[in-house]
């Protein structure tokens, strides 16, 4: 039977009078069905993703681009995930590191803009670190690739004997 225009405005009059009801009756059929709701979900959304997949694209490159922070923060978390390494921070913690810091690098204390600050594990995850933000240093990226896999002890003993 197709819907005609009036069974649509009976529907949307039903809903108005009604509000909350179908969003509790929804909630409460997941919870009863919890592996229809999931197939039914996957269903739907690949279809959505499909149906929608240039615009949801274009969508994310301009968030990413909008926040620069918020991408890196995801891609160490997913590099950290894959190496099995403990511990989580947010693009905010790295913020407020940054801020707490001076913005001056962690070992040469140079000043710092957001283009130039780079996150360093001062325990590298290669080495067994955790990427919590007590382990993640502001740092310069001069400094940073050539600490590459040491620990902070060890990066600060090259940089005394380079100064000596």
């Amino acid at each position: 039977m197709p819907i005609t225009e009036a069974l649509r405005e009976y529907k949307r009059q039903w809903k108005d009078k009604h509000p909350g009801y179908s969003a509790r009756m929804s909630r409460k059929w997941r919870a009863e069905n919890p592996e229809k709701a999931k197939e039914h979900y996957l269903k739907n959304h690949a279809k959505f993703r499909d149906n929608h997949r240039e615009k949801r694209r274009a969508q994310y490159k301009k968030w990413a681009f909008e926040n620069p922070e918020k991408v890196k923060a995801g891609r160490d978390l997913r590099y950290a995930r894959e190496v099995g390494a403990p511990g989580a921070y947010t693009a905010l913690d790295w913020m407020a590191l940054r801020v707490a810091s001076g913005r001056l690098c962690f070992y040469c204390r140079i000043a710092l803009d957001e283009k130039t600050a780079v996150r360093d594990h001062k325990t590298p995850l290669a080495r067994g670190g955790s990427n919590d933000i007590s382990n993640i240093a502001v740092s310069c990226s001069p400094c940073n690739f050539r600490k590459r896999a040491m620990t902070e002890v060890e990066f600060r003993s090259l940089l005394a004997t380079d100064k000596v």
